[in-house]
């Protein structure tokens, strides 16, 4: 016989969700920015140095894939051609699947929630801008440009600042362990 749900799960309190593929079907315009950009230099943009740079900053991933594909840009030269690409392609995006119920859903329900993404504020408001209903209902948005955050994914330090900006706070000490809890910074 199962157990029931009662006893074995505890009720939300927080959610924190990332924003590129899980809320905003982003992953493939970032594939087409690089394939462009890179193309122009006959280079061709791997899956699997695209997998290498997911989820970093903007200046961090421009260097390895300077790097690796030998380009003859400067990472910082990289990201403004990313950048005009990017204005033309990611005021296209598209909610992910199901997102915008499970967000109302949570909201409805009292559930704070908020966006921990390492995009800079404005990417974040480039690719938003059609989904602005959507985002409203969080209760912030931690972006990869925030002085907060230290350090880029795959560093929690986003995700840490996040969880500290919820008003009520979450349980931290049950869900993050002091290890983790003494790794948000101070001030946030």
């Amino acid at each position: 016989m199962a157990a029931s749900s009662s006893s074995t799960f505890k009720p939300v309190t927080h959610v924190i969700f990332d924003m590129d593929g899980l809320l905003l079907d982003t992953e493939r315009l970032y594939t087409l920015v690089f394939d462009e950009v890179c193309g122009r230099y006959n280079k061709k943009f791997t899956w699997e140095l695209k997998a290498s740079i997911m989820g970093m900053q903007s200046l961090n991933a421009a260097k390895i894939v300077c790097d690796k594909l030998q380009l003859p840009l400067t990472p910082e030269e990289l990201i403004k051609e990313c950048i005009l690409v990017q204005e033309r392609l990611f005021l296209s995006t598209s909610l992910m699947p199901g997102i915008e119920i499970i967000v109302t859903h949570l909201f409805k329900q009292k559930v704070p929630i908020a966006v921990a993404t390492s995009s800079s504020k404005q990417m974040f408001d480039l690719k938003t801008i059609k989904h602005k209903k959507v985002f409203g209902l969080f209760h912030h948005i931690v972006c990869g440009d925030d002085p907060d955050v230290k350090k880029s994914k795959p560093a929690p330090d986003s995700f840490l600042v996040c969880a500290k900006r919820f008003e009520p706070l979450p349980p931290f000490e049950k869900f993050l362990g002091s290890s983790l809890l003494n790794a948000i910074p101070e001030g946030v």
